[in-house]
């Protein structure tokens, strides 16, 4: 892996050093790397929630409140 460059080290607030794998393919004269870290628990709760399923902001609200999901501020601490 590390001969191929598989392997991509990115660094969280709280976690510095984490490591990830990049994609196994690579093309000739194409640059791979990792464009952004992967999200947090509970970052896109609104977004795959609201938008996508078409829950409106009280509902996530109730369900966070629950301890249903995991609230967007507290997944990052």
């Amino acid at each position: 892996m590390q001969a191929r460059a598989i392997l991509a080290t990115v660094s969280y607030p709280d976690a510095p050093g984490v490591r990830l794998c990049r994609t196994p393919l690579n093309f000739s004269g194409a640059e791979v790397r990792v464009r952004s870290n992967p999200p947090q628990l509970g970052e896109h709760n609104r977004e795959v929630l609201g938008a996508m399923r078409g829950l409106g902001a009280d509902r996530i609200e109730q369900l966070t409140r629950a301890g249903i999901l995991v609230a967007e501020s507290s997944a990052s601490s």
